[in-house]
C-alpha cells in the first residue's frame, strides 16, 4: 500500500512499480521498476535527486494553476497533459508507465468533477490517492479516499450491474496513481465498458 514517507513533513508519496513503499529509498529498487515521487514542493524532489540522480525531474502545471513536482524513472510524462477521451469524464492524465503493459496511470481530477461511469470484465483497477480527496461510487457502496499516501481502493472486474464505478471529487481535486492489472492490450480502452 502507498503511504506517506515518514521522513518528510509535507506530503511526498513514493511508488515503486509493485507498490510496496520504500522509505527511505533503497538503491536496489530504483533500477528495476517504475518509480514515482510526487510533491507540491520542489525542494523535496531536489533533495531526493541528490541521493538518486538517475530520477527525471518534471514540473507539471495543472489546470487550476497549481504545480506538481515529479521525480520519475520508468514513466512517460505527457506534454501536453492528456485529457480523457471518455464521454463525461473530466480526468486529466499526467503520466503513464513507459512499459504500457505495466498499466500505471497518474490521473488528476479537478474539484467538482467525475470520471465516466464504466466497468471492466477482465481487468482490475487499484486507485492510490496521492493528493486531495475523492470518492469512488459503485453500485453497492461509495468508497471515500481521503488520506493522501494511505487511501486506496480496488475495483474488481464484473458485470455492469456489479462493477460499474466512477471517481468523483467535491471541493478538493485528487491526484491518483491507477494500477491496472490483467488489462488486455496494456494501457488501452479494450476493457472499458460504459453504462
Amino acid at each position: 500500500m502507498a503511504r506517506k514517507c515518514p521522513m518528510y513533513k509535507r506530503w511526498l508519496t513514493c511508488f515503486p512499480g509493485d507498490f510496496i513503499p520504500v522509505a527511505p529509498f533503497r538503491q536496489d529498487t530504483i533500477g528495476r521498476m517504475p518509480f514515482l515521487l510526487a510533491s507540491q514542493t520542489a525542494n523535496l524532489i531536489t533533495q531526493e535527486m541528490k541521493v538518486v540522480p538517475e530520477l527525471k525531474k518534471t514540473v507539471t502545471e495543472l489546470p487550476d494553476l497549481s504545480r506538481i513536482h515529479l521525480a520519475t524513472k520508468g514513466w512517460h510524462i505527457y506534454d501536453p497533459l492528456k485529457t480523457s477521451n471518455s464521454k463525461g469524464s473530466a480526468a486529466i492524465y499526467l503520466a503513464r508507465s513507459e512499459d504500457k503493459m505495466n498499466g500505471l496511470l497518474l490521473q488528476y481530477l479537478p474539484p467538482h468533477s467525475r470520471t465516466s461511469a464504466h466497468y471492466h470484465t477482465v481487468q482490475t483497477e487499484t486507485y492510490y490517492l496521492l493528493l486531495g480527496k475523492a470518492s469512488i461510487e459503485t453500485p453497492g457502496a461509495t468508497i471515500v479516499l481521503n488520506v493522501p499516501g494511505r487511501s486506496q481502493a480496488t475495483i474488481k472486474p464484473g458485470t455492469q450491474s456489479a462493477a460499474t464505478h466512477s471517481v468523483i471529487t467535491k471541493d478538493l481535486p485528487s491526484l491518483m496513481v491507477i494500477q491496472l492489472v490483467n488489462c488486455p492490450g496494456g494501457l488501452s480502452m479494450d476493457d472499458h465498458h460504459y453504462k
